[in-house]
């Protein structure tokens, strides 16, 4: 029984290793990330509650007016010969209204172009939301990136203090470089400790998007020195068409027509027509009865409602033309800077931190010779950190600039699709 035991307890510990080892792996990707925020995003669910509450909507409108039963009586009691109900007149009529025009017709449409407008807007929103993941699925991997770095230089303090340590105890450094050595390290100490909580935050504000408060990953994966292609800027300006802003545009100018065609449908009256029997108490007799109602001055009611709607639809069209140009303007920006930003990554990767590697590895060597000072030592360390530095913000603008640039012309954030 006690080996039958201990065999679980081995069991049990190893399962809680395998369950551990598999947190400690936990990654998330920009894919993997995604389509959390698709499935599980708030926003898009009360989007799909509206479309759905609007696609009943246009079944209402498509809806004729409703017919009507009536009754009267009349003569119902009075003096004389019309005392209690000797004399009433009884009317069962059924009433419909015969609408003209097309309305039924139009006000569907309407509600259907509605309708567009707001999947336009779920479409906008759930590129907002893509974009929205995007950015701060970087800002993981940047304070990753921050993290590592900041790693790497307490890394080279450290190397830099055994070396330091060798002149003090051959008496060839002063005890006080020691010190300055102390200090830098506790610096940079609380450099890693502020970029550690900073890349805890960045996770909770990802996952926060799919619902959770408490990240169920432990880390994300992607290269943030891996910089996609450029495509010539025409191929971004052809699809400036695509942009959520300018689709909804669109979307709104067919919304004017179709509420003008429903303004213009107004100029032809709708006739009530009734129809039904009589009853006559007064000689137990019954009599067919008929009526049609006709309203007077419909198109003279109708022209100030479709003049709105004329002038109202003039202002879409103006709009659209503006906001495109404003577009296309903020989009050759961000495409420049996009490409200076690419330039400048491929600088710091090519020129200036393997140049700053070379100095440095020149001033260990030499410094405990005595050639170089402490101070030359620790300055080209600064020099290398801040080059890496400056390669994690330079990769970092390129990719913030680069969900940008697919925000405005509607491209694929996933893939970097053109076509």
């Amino acid at each position: 029984m006690t080996r039958y035991l201990n065999i679980c307890l081995v069991l049990l510990l190893l399962s809680h290793s395998i369950q551990a080892a598999e947190q400690i792996n936990n990654e998330i990707t920009l894919d993997e990330t995604i389509v959390r925020v698709l499935e599980n995003n708030p926003k898009l669910v009360i989007n799909d509650y509206k479309a759905r509450a609007i696609a009943e909507r246009i079944k209402t409108a498509a809806l004729r007016p409703a017919d009507k039963i009536r009754v009267e009586m009349e003569n119902l009691g009075g003096t004389g010969d019309r005392r209690y109900l000797q004399g009433v007149e009884t009317t069962l009529s059924f009433a419909r209204v015969l609408e003209l025009g097309n309305k039924a017709e139009y006000r569907a449409n309407v509600v259907r172009q509605e309708s567009y407008v707001l999947q336009d807007n779920n479409d906008a929103t759930r590129m907002d939301l893509i974009a929205e993941a995007a950015s701060r699925f970087i800002e993981v991997i940047i304070d990753q990136q921050r993290l590592r770095f900041a790693e790497q230089a307490m890394e080279l303090l450290h190397k830099a203090k055994a070396s330091v340590e060798k002149r003090v105890d051959a008496a060839l450094s002063p005890e006080a470089e020691l010190h300055r050595i102390d200090i830098d390290l506790a610096r940079l100490e609380l450099e890693k400790e502020h970029a550690e909580h900073e890349l805890e935050a960045a996770k909770v504000h990802l996952s926060s998007l799919w619902g959770l408060p408490i990240p169920d990953f432990t880390s994300a994966r992607a290269d943030l020195f891996q910089l996609e292609a450029l495509q010539p800027f025409p191929a971004y300006a052809n699809l400036l068409e695509r942009n959520p802003d300018l689709v909804r545009l669109a979307t709104r100018q067919r919304l004017a027509s179709a509420r003008l065609q429903l303004a213009q449908s107004a100029r032809k009256p709708d006739i009530e027509l009734s129809g039904g029997m009589r009853y006559l108490a007064e000689g137990d007799d019954m009599a067919f009865v008929l009526s049609a109602t006709i309203p007077l001055g419909t198109a003279e009611r109708a022209a100030s409602s479709v003049r709105e709607e004329e002038l109202l639809g003039q202002i879409d069209p103006l709009e659209y033309e503006q906001k495109k140009l404003t577009l296309h303007a903020t989009l050759f920006e961000i495409y420049q800077e996009i490409k200076h930003s690419r330039i400048a990554v491929e600088t710091l990767q090519q020129r200036i931190i393997p140049t700053a590697q070379q100095a440095l590895t020149s001033y260990e060597k030499l410094y405990y010779t005595g050639r170089y000072s402490l101070l030359e030592l620790l300055e080209s360390q600064r020099s290398l950190l801040q080059a890496r530095f400056q390669l994690i913000e330079a990769a970092a603008r390129f990719h913030r600039l680069r969900i940008n640039l697919e925000r405005l012309t509607g491209a694929s954030i996933l893939t970097g699709d053109l076509s």
